[in-house]
C-alpha cells in the first residue's frame, strides 16, 4: 500500500471514529506542544498561502496520467531509502522486491515514469530508517512539528537525517558544486516532489480540517496512527501505546 493511500485510509478512519482518536491522541506523547502548535501555525499558513493553491493548480492542469508518472518517477527515486529500512528490519524479502521493483521500473518503465513492476504483482512496501528503528522496538520518543517539513517525532527525525544522505536528489547536490545547473535541478526535484504528494492529500486534509475540532491533534493522531501502520504493516497492535 503506498504511503499517500495509508495516509487518507487512517484520515477517513479518524474521521468516523473520533472517540477513538482522541483516545489515541492522548497517548502520543507531546511535552514540546507550545513549540509544535506554533510551528504547526506557520506551517498551516505557508500551505494555505502557498502549497495548497499550487497543488490545486497542478491537480487542475495536470492530466492524472502525467502525475500519475510523477509519482511513479519519485517512488522509484526513493530505493535507497526503501532498502536501507529493508536492511535494518532483515527483511531480505522486501530486499529483493523493492531492488526488483528499481530495476525492472528503471530500464522497461522510462526511469520510473511507469509502475511496471506492480502489473507483475510486485507492489510497493512504504520503508525507511524510521520504521526500521521502530521495528525493533525503538520508541517513537516526543512528537515534533519541524518548520516546514511537518510532523513527526524524535525516532523519525533521527531517520531523516540519515535519509538525507543516502537520497539521490541529495547527492546531486552535494556533489556537484553549488554555482552549477546541478543543484537548481536538485531542489526542483525536491518542489515538484512536494507539490505532488501534497496534490495527493487534498481531499484528506480538507476532510480532516472540517471534520475536527482541533486540527493539530487530528494531525498529530494521523501522523502517529499512519506511522504505526506501516512499522506492523498494516496491523498494529490494538494495545500499542
Amino acid at each position: 500500500m503506498k504511503f499517500l493511500s495509508l495516509v487518507f485510509f487512517v484520515v477517513v478512519s479518524l474521521v468516523f471514529g473520533s472517540g477513538r482518536a482522541q483516545a489515541e491522541g492522548e497517548s502520543v506523547s507531546d511535552p514540546f506542544e507550545r513549540f509544535n502548535r506554533a510551528s504547526f501555525w506557520f506551517n498551516e499558513r505557508l500551505d494555505r498561502n502557498i502549497l495548497e493553491p499550487v497543488a490545486k493548480e497542478y491537480r487542475a492542469y495536470v492530466p492524472r496520467t502525467v502525475r500519475d508518472s510523477v509519482g511513479n518517477f519519485f517512488e522509484n527515486l526513493g530505493y535507497p531509502i526503501y532498502l536501507a529500512g529493508d536492511l535494518i528490519q532483515l527483511k531480505f524479502d522486501q530486499v529483493g522486491l523493492h531492488s526488483g521493483r528499481f530495476m525492472i521500473n528503471s530500464v522497461f518503465g522510462c526511469a520510473g515514469l511507469f509502475d511496471v513492476a506492480s502489473e507483475y504483482g510486485m507492489e510497493h512496501h512504504s520503508e525507511d530508517i524510521g520504521t526500521g528503528l521502530g521495528y525493533y522496538g525503538v520508541g517513537e520518543g516526543p512528537y515534533l512539528v519541524l518548520p516546514l517539513l511537518g510532523p513527526s517525532n524524535l525516532r523519525d527525525t533521527f531517520g531523516r537525517v540519515g535519509q538525507y544522505f543516502i537520497s539521490p536528489t541529495t547527492y546531486i547536490s552535494e556533489v556537484v558544486s553549488p554555482d552549477s545547473s546541478a543543484t537548481a535541478t536538485a531542489w526542483s526535484l525536491r518542489a515538484v516532489d512536494v507539490v505532488d504528494g501534497r496534490a495527493g492529500l487534498l481531499e484528506a486534509t480538507d476532510l480532516g480540517k472540517t471534520s475536527s475540532v482541533d486540527y493539530y491533534l487530528f494531525v498529530r493522531t494521523a501522523y502517529h496512527e499512519t506511522r504505526q501502520g506501516i512499522i506492523y504493516d498494516g496491523f498494529p497492535p490494538d494495545d500499542d501505546k
